[in-house]
């Protein structure tokens, strides 16, 4: 699932509801069993990524959270 949202905001408001948005949406799906990848990408090139991967059986959980001033290449879709 690719979910792309698009906003009137400014670039400087972007910067400062992304992180919020980021980690609301983290937090609800840290409740659901899946693997998943979230990447917001604002109008001033800022990039925010976080990552959730859990095994089945209870094993490990791996959480990222990343910030870049950097512009990065899409996300490629990949299917199991």
């Amino acid at each position: 699932m690719q979910i792309r949202f698009m906003s009137s905001l400014s670039s400087e408001e972007e910067d400062t509801l992304a992180p919020v948005v980021l980690a609301a949406a983290g937090a609800l799906l840290d409740e659901i069993p899946l693997n998943y990848a979230l990447r917001i990408e604002t109008t001033s090139n800022r990039v925010y990524q976080r990552q959730h991967r859990q095994f089945p059986s209870g094993g490990p959980v791996n959480d990222t959270d990343q910030r870049t001033s950097s512009s990065h290449p899409p996300m490629k879709r990949t299917r199991s």
